[in-house]
């Protein structure tokens, strides 16, 4: 017993059983066995857990062209159609064509014809425009560094010929030809008539796809193409290749414009 004087120490509790949450199969009310046992089933299943949802929703997140999307900024069904509409345009340089590219013209072959724009925006067809000439067809753009560099011996070669039936005439093909090309040639004072065609698309379907650029097509008085040279060439021999075609090499000699 304890002494007068001792403190009273308070009554033991006793402790509570543990609480056993794992309840009996049979003692689960029926809704939550049901919830259970659909669980148990999903977490079965291939892909389930964290790492499947995310597996799922890169699938989700993923168009139908292989390429994956911002997360969470396009929904997976804004993706498979932007996706469609990507392979419908063909995400190339020839989505705003009207025909299906040709090869291009080899030497031998008639040019059929072709239109693009001039400077204004009119529609000009080239071959009028070197019909009954011996004509050089360049190809270029405006980011095409040996395309620059070949600009003032093409130069040179229209003022030299220009009087025996001699042209150059220049094609741009930039992707928004049409907008920047005008100031760009008159900044550069190209010296002779430039063309524009965005993205090449009516040279494409009418003489063919351009591989590389400059590409320079050596027409014939009667139209037939005599040459096509393609990427960085020797000028000189081009030079040479259109004396030919002129009859020989008369006329005085010129310097390119620096």
């Amino acid at each position: 017993m304890p002494r007068s004087g001792d403190p009273i120490a308070p009554p033991r509790r006793r402790a509570a059983p543990a609480r056993d949450y794992r309840m009996a199969a049979g003692r689960r009310p029926a809704a939550r066995r049901a919830k259970i046992a659909a669980f148990e089933a999903w977490r079965r299943q291939p892909g389930a857990g964290l790492r499947g949802r995310r597996k799922r929703r890169r699938a989700e997140e993923t168009d139908v062209t292989g390429s994956r999307l911002v997360r969470r900024t396009v929904p997976a069904g804004l993706a498979l159609a932007l996706g469609a509409a990507l392979l419908l345009s063909g995400c190339t340089a020839t989505a705003e064509k009207t025909c299906e590219p040709r090869d291009l013209l080899r030497a031998g072959e008639k040019a059929p014809p072709l239109e693009v724009k001039d400077a204004s925006g009119g529609r000009v067809v080239v071959n009028d425009l070197i019909a009954g000439k011996v004509a050089l067809v360049d190809v270029w753009a405006t980011w095409c560094a040996p395309c620059l560099a070949a600009l003032p011996h093409l130069e040179a070669m229209d003022r030299k010929y220009g009087d025996r039936g001699f042209e150059v005439v220049g094609i741009m093909i930039d992707s928004n030809a049409m907008s920047i090309g005008p100031s760009f040639v008159a900044q550069r004072d190209v010296g002779y008539q430039v063309l524009y065609d965005d993205d090449a698309a009516e040279f494409s379907c009418a003489w063919g796809d351009v591989i590389g650029i400059p590409t320079l097509l050596l027409i014939d008085r009667d139209g037939t193409v005599a040459d096509v040279f393609t990427g960085v060439n020797d000028l000189e021999a081009i030079e040479r290749r259109v004396q030919e075609l002129l009859g020989g090499p008369e006329g005085p000699a010129e310097e390119p414009r620096a």
